[in-house]
């Protein structure tokens, strides 16, 4: 087993997928912390705040459309789009990002508010605009519309699976099924493949050791890819379960009759062995071509009081119980997180005195706070 230091290390490397090892190489952007310089992006599912130039800000926004469609395309063929629009922030440097997440080495976070709405905030990566990260917490947004009730191994080794989805925009061609390959270089150094029968009995993805959170996306992910290409029948009739809401134990059993959780062990250890070996027909990956109708991205430069609210909410979202961390750095104290906000709060009050008539977002819309109930009414009726 590897070391704390270079399991921390790892951790950051695999949690946040796409961190860059310093400024956002790929986006030489030119945004300013000043809260004057923010503006407001709205697309059909996102509404992204943001203190990149413009045209930077708008090639992201449509790099989240696109990615979104095809994680539907790929793995919810022929479903209804999801309602809702998802929250983002954007920030233009590593350093402004750190300074309201106080994670020196997240590429991105996912912070969920009351009312179950989510809000991913990110910086650009050096090899895209999205990180990883990002992908993968889209993955979340969009499995629990359509499954509301999974077990964390489900949930993150989907989430782990779906983030390596590759797109290429001159041919429209959407493919899921690559290997992860940070989740594998984890299982050949370490040796570690969590068990399934203490995989399914965990509540919690992120453990007090780093090195068994690792463990614990990595077995998620090995789990699932096994099941996607070796077991894919039984996999979908699971999957069927949890959008009727049955409790995922239950699922389980009625989609693998009498299968044994150690005969299950020996059939994943044995297909990681033979992984790296690249046998054909072991690992499939599974394609799409990707049809999106045109959309307009609205762009509208947001008051002082606006962004310093928007950083307030982020801040001060960080400090509740459901904020959901996807990084590995350092999180800021509860005291260190409390002092940001209240600052950003009482300057965003402030402003707002001064300039009470700030207009709002065309098209804003409240439906992303009612995602979990309407995910629960979508999944009765596809039962039905």
């Amino acid at each position: 087993m590897m070391g704390w230091k270079a399991a921390r290390r790892w951790l950051g490397a695999t949690l946040v997928c796409g961190m860059c090892a310093g400024c956002s190489g790929g986006l030489r952007s030119r945004g300013s912390s000043s809260p004057d310089e923010w503006i407001r992006l709205d697309t059909p599912h996102f509404s992204i705040s943001s203190n990149l130039e413009p045209r930077s800000a708008e090639r992201i926004a449509r790099t989240l459309e696109e990615t979104r469609a095809c994680l539907l395309a790929l793995a919810w063929t022929g479903a209804s789009d999801p309602r809702g629009r998802t929250q983002v922030v954007v920030f233009a440097r590593p350093s402004e990002f750190e300074h309201f997440v106080g994670e020196p080495t997240a590429a991105g976070i996912a912070v969920s508010h009351s009312q179950n709405e989510r809000t991913i905030a990110f910086r650009p990566g050096g090899e895209s605009d999205v990180p990883k990260v990002v992908v993968h917490e889209l993955a979340h947004d969009l499995s629990q519309w359509f499954m509301p009730l999974q077990p964390p191994w489900f949930a993150e080794g989907l989430a782990v699976y779906l983030e390596n989805v590759k797109f290429d925009p001159a041919t429209r061609q959407a493919a899921m099924g690559e290997l992860s390959l940070d989740s594998l270089r984890w299982l050949g150094q370490t040796g570690v493949v969590i068990r399934a029968s203490r995989l399914f009995a965990l509540q919690n993805a992120v453990q007090q050791d780093a090195r068994e959170t690792v463990s614990f996306y990595a077995s998620s992910w090995l789990l699932i890819h096994y099941l996607m290409n070796q077991e894919s029948q039984a996999l979908g009739r699971f999957q069927l379960g949890l959008m009727r809401l049955t409790p995922w134990n239950q699922a389980w059993q009625e989609a693998f009759p009498g299968l044994k959780l150690e005969e299950l062990d020996e059939r994943v250890i044995a297909y990681a062995k033979r992984l790296p070996s690249g046998a054909e027909g072991l690992a499939k990956t599974f394609g799409a071509t990707l049809t999106m109708p045109a959309f307009e991205v609205r762009q509208r430069r947001l008051s002082a009081a606006e962004a310093h609210g928007v950083l307030a909410r982020l801040s001060s979202s960080l400090g509740l119980p459901m904020a959901e961390l996807e990084n590995a750095g350092r999180p800021a104290s509860g005291c260190e997180r409390a002092q940001r906000a209240r600052r950003a709060i009482s300057c965003a009050a402030r402003r707002r005195r001064a300039r009470p008539t700030g207009d709002r977002a065309p098209g804003d819309s409240s439906a992303s706070r009612g995602r979990r109930s309407l995910a629960a009414r979508r999944a009765r009726a596809a039962a039905r």
